[in-house]
């Protein structure tokens, strides 16, 4: 059921999710004779010519295409949509490259939900008051294209409690609904049963695709309020959306909702907003607390029936020492709802 909401509202909410498309804009690489030329830029873009330029973004990066190359695509066919220099830089400033998560084929160990997988003798993870974490997915990193500074081989097993918080362990405590497990070539594993009445997620295969990906769009508009050609990149990401896909991501730039997921993490450990547990706390050191490099590991997306809040986003976010290290025992999952 759809409801009716205030053109602001609306205009927003297409905001965050077309945001995502600007670096997400690769799926399959056409090379057609017939094909829309670039766009001269003394010369107005009728909607023809911004359909034709926003299906060649869309389509670019994965049959190969370099992320440099996307990115110089993505400034044309924004320069050529009336957005000017300085939003562009803006735009590009808030680029970080990722992968992207598309349709996987059947088999790929890359995936949402399906057979959980935990090391030999780890018992399923459990919240202190008895609540069962869910599986969200795995990332196979020998099946992903390399990106450092991801592993290039290993598997990570993501467990989220979609039970969380208001039963003592604090209000958003995240920390403590959070175990990601880090699976090394060799490691011996089990694939166990979930516990009874365990919400389960159908298994959805995925496949990785490099590309810059453009977030943040809390902290963009804040940059680009009152400027002129606001709407202009508006429209211009709009037609993006229309031509591109809503997926999934590893590192990146979040696409969040709500608010800023990494500049908002200091806030989560603070202790005056009762946010956390004394014992998840405890888990980073005061200097990581507040003043901790924070980048987004995966973000991940409503689908089907992996449910985050009517189709909200699922952060999990990583310590940039602990990626660098291989430390994945302090990752947090940051739920993002609409």
């Amino acid at each position: 059921m759809h409801r009716r909401m205030s053109p602001q509202k609306s205009r927003a909410l297409r905001w965050a999710g077309v945001v995502a498309v600007v670096g997400l804009f690769v799926w399959y690489r056409i090379e057609d004779p017939v094909a829309a030329k670039p766009l001269s830029a003394d010369k107005p873009v009728t909607s023809t010519e911004q359909q034709r330029a926003a299906t060649r973004l869309a389509v670019l990066g994965d049959g190969g295409a370099s992320i440099g190359q996307q990115r110089a695509e993505l400034q044309t066919y924004l320069k050529d949509s009336g957005v000017s220099l300085e939003s562009i830089e803006t735009v590009l400033r808030h680029t970080r490259d990722g992968l992207a998560l598309r349709r996987g084929t059947d088999g790929a160990q890359t995936r949402l939900g399906g057979p959980p997988v935990l090391p030999a003798g780890e018992r399923w993870p459990t919240a202190a008051d008895g609540d069962k974490f869910t599986f969200v997915g795995a990332l196979d990193f020998a099946e992903l294209p390399r990106m450092d500074p991801l592993p290039t081989e290993g598997t990570l097993a993501l467990y989220w409690n979609r039970e969380w918080g208001g039963k003592g362990e604090g209000k958003m405590d995240f920390v403590a609904a959070t175990r990601a497990f880090y699976l090394e070539p060799g490691d011996r594993t089990s694939e166990p049963k979930p516990p009874a009445n365990t919400p389960q997620i159908t298994y959805k295969p995925l496949r990785g695709a490099a590309m810059p990906i453009a977030g943040d769009p809390k902290l963009l508009r804040e940059e680009l309020k009152g400027r002129p050609d606001l709407g202009k990149l508006d429209k211009a990401m709009d037609e993006l959306d229309r031509h591109g896909l809503y997926p999934h991501h590893v590192l990146g730039s979040p696409i969040e909702v709500q608010r800023p997921v990494l500049r908002g993490m200091p806030a989560f450990f603070n202790p005056t907003l009762g946010y956390l547990s004394e014992a998840s706390r405890d888990r980073f050191t005061a200097a990581e607390r507040d003043a901790g490099e924070w980048v987004l590991l995966a973000q991940l997306n409503q689908q089907d029936d992996f449910v985050i809040d009517g189709g909200g986003s699922l952060f999990f976010v990583i310590l940039e020492q602990d990626l660098e290290a291989r430390r994945f025992d302090r990752v947090v999952g940051i739920r993002d709802p609409r």
